[in-house]
């Protein structure tokens, strides 16, 4: 469609195709029979747009679209041009509908051959909907996260580490997405031992999560919905992740300790302490230091 601005006939609607007609009720529709063959991407643009606007797909549209899928089209795709349509699903608001429109349409064998989406995926997605809404009304003030991000590595969350790697390299993610990705895969009944452990102190919990990513932390609170695990999540966020020592490295030099390696030891004793609860103030964190240094740099942490 379009408006004509030539003076005679200025603000006319151009409509050789019926879009206005479709819009009133709500159709998706191609142009012509080969528009997914010419185009395979548009298959998952078409089902993103049924599900954001709440419209259907017209049935001759949709057998042409079933068409293109029993040919594999998908599948012969650049990777980079699949990788962004995907990312601008999983960008959608709340992308579960879209998610799974496309496993009834299409399944998800161009992302990797045999992945499929099931209700247990299904709810890990509406539960990362959920912790996604409570980290932006809880933590409004902390960087923009991916949020794709996270709702893709839901949807791989069955898949092994060694196919997670594929997958990243065949879809051509950044470094910094893969790393992300793998690292998420990289979790598993250890960490979560060791986070639900009972009596484990505030920098142990520190030392678990502050390696990860937030988007990795929240798909993790996603997953594992133990009052216990959530709990420690959300300590580390609220609490431990926003702690900072006063004392710098003018502090250690005014005690007559020479810049070096131990710098980073004694400032790592000193966060370990304030994490803990052990010291509070400037004052408690030099206190602590004299005594590292007294104990020949023995660990007072």
């Amino acid at each position: 469609m379009a408006i004509d601005i030539t003076e005679s006939k200025f603000g006319g609607l151009i409509d050789f195709f019926g879009g206005k007609k479709d819009l009133i009720d709500k159709k998706v529709r191609i142009l012509h029979e080969l528009s997914f063959i010419d185009d395979p991407t548009r298959i998952l643009r078409a089902i993103r747009f049924e599900k954001r606007y709440d419209f259907k797909i017209e049935t001759r549209t949709l057998r042409f679209l079933k068409d293109a899928i029993k040919k594999r089209m998908l599948e012969k795709v650049e990777p980079q041009r699949l990788r962004e349509e995907l990312i601008l699903i999983l960008k959608e608001d709340a992308p579960g509908k879209q998610i799974k429109r496309t496993q009834q349409l299409a399944g998800f064998d161009f992302i990797s051959r045999g992945l499929t989406a099931s209700e247990v995926d299904y709810g890990l997605l509406n539960s990362v909907t959920r912790e996604l809404a409570w980290f932006k009304k809880e933590h409004f003030s902390r960087r923009k996260i991916d949020t794709w991000l996270i709702y893709f590595m839901a949807m791989i969350d069955r898949v092994s580490l060694k196919e997670a790697q594929k997958i990243c390299n065949r879809l051509v993610f950044s470094k910094g997405e893969e790393k992300r990705i793998l690292s998420y895969k990289k979790i598993g009944a250890g960490f979560v031992k060791k986070i639900s452990k009972k009596g484990i102190k505030p920098f142990e919990i520190f030392g678990l999560l502050e390696p990860l990513s937030y988007e990795v932390i929240l798909l993790v609170k996603a997953k594992y919905r133990e009052p216990v695990i959530t709990g420690r999540i959300k300590d580390f966020l609220e609490i431990y992740n926003d702690i900072r020592v006063c004392i710098s490295g003018h502090h250690l030099r005014g005690l007559g300790v020479a810049p070096g390696p131990h710098f980073k030891k004694i400032f790592n004793c000193v966060l370990k302490a304030k994490i803990n609860g052990v010291v509070k103030t400037e004052e408690e964190e030099l206190c602590l230091i004299k005594k590292y240094i007294k104990n020949n740099h023995g660990c007072l942490c």
